[in-house]
């Protein structure tokens, strides 16, 4: 066969998951009490305090750049190709509690 056949090709996928949590808690109690009781022989106090924070996430992210480039001269001449293919993805998650 005669001729010439060139090709450029280029193919490129990125792909990013990232997640993005903050937990804050504070708590704060106080208790005064007075003995005014004159048959009482003092005071009784009871305090509770409870907390609970979840923070669940879950990023998922996938690209695929798929190519196939096929490329064939003639009998007579030339055949030039160019080809390009890119895939992009992103997945992010952020989270306050």
């Amino acid at each position: 066969m005669i001729g010439d056949a060139s090709q450029d090709v280029s193919n490129s996928a990125d792909s990013f998951a990232g997640n993005f949590a903050s937990t804050t808690q504070n708590a704060a109690q106080s208790q005064t009490a007075s003995t005014a009781c004159l048959i009482c022989s003092g005071s009784v106090q009871v305090q509770f305090l409870g907390q609970d924070s979840d923070t669940n996430q879950y990023a998922d992210s996938d690209a695929d750049a798929d190519q196939d480039a096929t490329n064939v001269a003639g009998l007579i001449g030339e055949s030039d190709q160019t080809a390009d293919n890119s895939a992009s993805s992103e997945a992010t998650n952020d989270a306050s509690t």
